[in-house]
């Protein structure tokens, strides 16, 4: 399925494991540019192992500074960002 979502940039937020991790799956057999974030870095790293092109970002949504570095960090990796899942 073409969804037309090839180069379009992508974060997903929890996206370590479970429904996020399947989304990203989802979203980079469609093209996009995907970078998942969550708290734990383990479970990332894990993710990172088994999802094709993703990059990962630790981050706690919970503290505001981690919430803006984020943005910040995505946004330099990618140049913006057309798609956010939380």
């Amino acid at each position: 399925m073409d969804l037309q979502l090839q180069n379009k940039n992508v974060l997903i937020t929890g996206g370590s494991k479970g429904i996020g991790k399947a989304i990203a799956a989802s979203f980079i057999q469609e093209g996009a540019n995907v970078g998942i974030a969550a708290r734990g870095e383990e479970a990332l790293q894990d993710a990172q192992s088994k999802l094709e092109n993703v990059r990962t970002y630790t981050a706690d949504l919970t503290n505001e500074s981690d919430r803006v570095a984020l943005i910040e960090k995505f946004i330099k990796d990618f140049g913006s960002i057309d798609i956010l899942i939380n």
